[in-house]
This record gives C-alpha cells, structure tokens and sequence, in this order.
C-alpha cells in the first residue's frame, strides 16, 4: 500500500515516531526492513536500490528493541541505547533503537522519556518510536513524528485479493475455500467494524 511505503522511506531515513491506529502497518514495516535488510538479503536491496538510480548505500539491519509499558523507568531506555551504540562501533551493521509501544511509557509515573530529550540532541545511531497515539510533542521535539491514517478499505480489499490470488496459485496442494465473494463479505464486515469504533 501507499501507506507501507511511505513509512518504510520514513524509518529508513529519519529519526522518528510513527502514531497509528493498530493495523495501520506500523510494526510490519520495520519487520519488513529488518527482513530485507538482513545479512542474507542485504545485497538484493542493494541492488534494487541501484537499479532505481537511489544513491544509499546500506548496511545489515541490527534492531534493539525496548518493550515499553506504564512502569518503563528511564535507566531501560538508558540500558538499550547503550546496547545499540555498542552495536554500532560494528562498522558493517546499522544500528536501529526500537521504542515499542513508546506511548506506553509517556504514562509512566517515571517519566523515563525525559532521558531521550538528551539522547536525540545528536545520536549516532538511529531511532524509531512506536505509538498507537500521539505524543507530547515537548517530549519528542528531538523526533519527527508521523502520523499514519488509518487504513483505507480498498487497501485492505487489495490485500486480501492479492493474497487470494497467491494462494490459489500457490504449489501448495490445498486450497483455499474462501470464494473473492467471501473476501467482499468479509470486507463490508471490517468497514462496519471501523465504521462503529469509538
């Protein structure tokens, strides 16, 4: 989708927040960089990158990820970044800090988010924070914080075409029972599903 790419030109360029509703591809995109940018595959990027006349050179994907919570204190925040720039003296690796679910810790009674306020001034490693909701923007004044919208329903219907279509045909000897009526069924029920969120 429109969306997954931009967040993957975002993350992998930047220092930053992505703010989204569950399922709006947040998590999967940087599954998908740390997928492709893995050690095995680091080279058929590479040439992907080239073969588009993208002039980034890059390097194996190394994630440190910090799962935040409402109890996060600042001395984990400290100990993962820490851990990241320790990966980082590696020259052959890119080193990514990974705050999961970084809305989370903005609640602490901690406030262990204060610490990045220093660490952002000038990293030397990158970071990206994961939310489900925006953020106090005195807090993150480091980052850039991108909001993602939520999914449209064509992308969904899209999606589940696509996947349909793979599996069908796939060399996989069981099919799948799910009729591209099915999908559209299923489709109208998610729209009603979101359409009745609160």
């Amino acid at each position: 989708t429109l969306i997954l790419h931009e967040i993957l030109f975002i993350v992998l360029c930047c220092k930053v927040v992505l703010v989204g509703e569950p399922g709006t591809s947040k998590t999967l995109s940087l599954e998908i960089l740390r997928h492709n940018l893995s050690e095995s595959r680091i080279e058929d990027f590479q040439a992907k990158l080239d073969k588009h006349n993208f002039n980034l050179k890059v390097k194996p994907l190394q994630i440190v990820s910090f799962q935040c919570t409402q109890d996060s204190k600042s001395f984990g925040i400290i100990g993962r970044w820490n851990q990241a720039m320790e990966s980082s003296k590696d020259e052959t690796i890119w080193s990514v800090l990974l705050l999961d679910e970084i809305g989370l810790a903005e609640r602490s009674k901690y406030s262990p988010l204060k610490v990045l306020h220093h660490l952002l001034e000038h990293p030397k490693i990158a970071f990206v924070g994961v939310s489900n909701w925006p953020l106090d923007a005195a807090k993150m004044n480091r980052v850039i914080m991108h909001k993602i919208p939520s999914v449209a329903p064509t992308d969904f219907e899209n999606i589940a075409k696509k996947m349909y279509k793979n599996k069908q045909q796939g060399s996989n000897s069981i099919k799948t029972r799910i009729s591209k009526n099915d999908i559209e069924l299923l489709m109208n029920v998610f729209q009603e599903l979101s359409d009745t969120k609160t």
